[in-house]
């Protein structure tokens, strides 16, 4: 750690220098991975069949490629690999933190132990900053990236992307509390015409809105190669800047006029020629007082392990029946298995509608005994400051 990583370690936690980011958390996940091979009804048409079942089909039942969603939280999807060999058999995408205690432990003790070769395709981690960022510059210096930006009725910017949504790494800025705020005028306008309706806020967010005097968003959305359990500085925030420039430290007038420019029409840096685009970002940052993004990484790094720990353990649940699943191979699929030969599921289609369960031990009683031998409780990811 170098003497400025070290001083700008005092002066965020002690000194009060620097915008506060009070929340860093995991905002969506989405995941694939293959069903485990089972003799006689597939499990999770079990899960489907269960009194109660917290499973909705919206699309596809009676055939291999179903929708839907799990507690109307959790979408999910099955795909047929005999149609499209290069794809996995199922795939789920969710946020986290929209997840109560008892449906956190239904997804992993009930949903992920039926996957093997399980892994993440996206994941978005946000960054909650009690800051305005409408008047910040935000811009990629190695990799420039195609920007688009949302600007409100007051002239102020709301939202602003870096990248393209189909690219491996994406950038989301927005006025959280804004967003937020329309919810709750929702729910207050249909509350006041004696109508039922519940915005879409956690308490968490509610308390948020109440004590928060700014909250801007900062997500970095990351897919395919490169969501692994952990990513390094360099992956979650590769060569990003967030900057404040302040066109009257520079010295030249030229410089001055510069700045001004760029820092009311930023969009112009990705049209300057290369050498000159170098140049205005490097003077942009020499002009500015700090850059947001090492803020970000000196939170992350505190809290690399606590996220991991809550990656892992969605991608550990996966693993939890192998030794159950196996009992129901005959030796002669063993032997394939041991040649490193893959026994698929065949003929699989999933039912909306309850169908007749098999006989003997089902999924749902290895369920209830491993639940009551072991307690599961979700990785918290709110700051302690």
């Amino acid at each position: 750690m170098e003497d400025k990583d070290i001083q700008m370690f005092f002066d965020y936690h002690f000194n009060d220098m620097y915008p506060r980011v009070f929340n860093v958390s995991i905002d969506k996940v989405s995941l694939m991975g293959n069903w485990m091979y089972w003799k006689g009804l597939h499990p999770f048409q079990q899960l489907i069949n269960a009194d109660e079942s917290p499973i909705d089909i919206h699309k596809g039942a009676n055939t291999s490629e179903i929708e839907g969603y799990l507690f109307q939280k959790i979408w999910f999807k099955t795909n047929d690999r005999k149609r499209n060999k290069d794809i996995r058999d199922f795939k789920m995408e969710f946020n986290p933190k929209r997840l109560t205690e008892d449906e956190n432990v239904y997804l992993k003790w009930s949903v992920l132990p039926l996957l093997r070769q399980c892994g993440f395709t996206r994941l978005d981690f946000a960054f909650d900053v009690e800051e305005d960022l409408s008047n910040y510059i935000f811009f990629d210096s190695k990799n420039p990236k195609k920007v688009g930006k949302y600007i409100g009725k007051n002239g102020q910017l709301e939202s602003l992307y870096i990248g393209s949504r189909e690219s491996e790494w994406h950038v989301c800025i927005y006025d959280k509390k804004k967003e937020k705020q329309k919810e709750l005028k929702k729910e207050e306008r249909y509350e006041n015409e004696g109508k039922d309706y519940v915005a879409d806020l956690t308490n968490w967010e509610r308390k948020q809105l109440q004590i928060r005097k700014h909250w801007w968003r900062i997500e970095i959305r990351v897919k395919r190669s490169k969501s692994k359990e952990v990513l390094s500085e360099h992956e979650m925030f590769q060569s990003l800047h967030i900057i404040k420039p302040n066109f009257s430290t520079a010295k030249r007038v030229q410089d001055q006029a510069m700045i001004y420019f760029l820092t009311n029409f930023p969009e112009k840096i990705q049209h300057l020629e290369s050498r000159s685009k170098k140049r205005a970002q490097q003077l942009l940052l020499n002009n500015s007082e700090f850059d947001l993004v090492n803020i970000l990484k000196l939170v992350y790094a505190g809290h690399l392990h606590e996220l991991d720990v809550q990656l892992k353990d969605y991608l550990s649940s996966t693993a939890l029946y192998e030794g159950d699943i196996h009992k129901a191979y005959t030796n002669y699929e063993k032997h394939l298995i041991k040649n490193g030969e893959v026994i698929e599921v065949e003929n699989l289609s999933f039912a909306s509608k309850p169908v007749r369960p098999v006989l003997g031990k089902t999924h749902h009683h290895v369920v209830e005994k491993l639940t009551k031998k072991n307690e599961v409780k979700p990785v918290s990811s709110e700051l302690p400051f």
